[in-house]
């Protein structure tokens, strides 16, 4: 069932009677209290165990292509890609 309009229900009360508004206003203190765990974090990066350059934690490395130990993306230099970027 849909609700009637609110001029229908209480024609004699303003139309912001009916929507939530905050009783008080809210301090420096609860707003920042509040907000202490919505600072962004820095992402984790560790060393790859096989070419020792820094890459994301539980990605494959994008320098070698190796993730756990094991080979699962081939790089490929683009200099040395046929119809790549330095291609003539």
């Amino acid at each position: 069932m849909v609700d009637p309009p609110l001029a229908v229900i209480a024609p004699s009360l303003p139309l912001h009677a009916a929507m939530a508004v905050p009783k008080k206003r809210t301090s420096k203190q609860r707003r920042n209290t509040r907000r202490a765990h919505d600072a962004v974090t820095p992402p984790t990066l560790i060393d790859c165990k096989r070419c020792h350059d820094v890459h994301r934690q539980h990605r494959v490395c994008p320098t070698c292509g190796t993730y756990a130990g094991r080979e699962i993306l081939e790089v490929v230099d683009p200099a040395e890609a046929v119809g790549g970027p330095l291609a003539p």
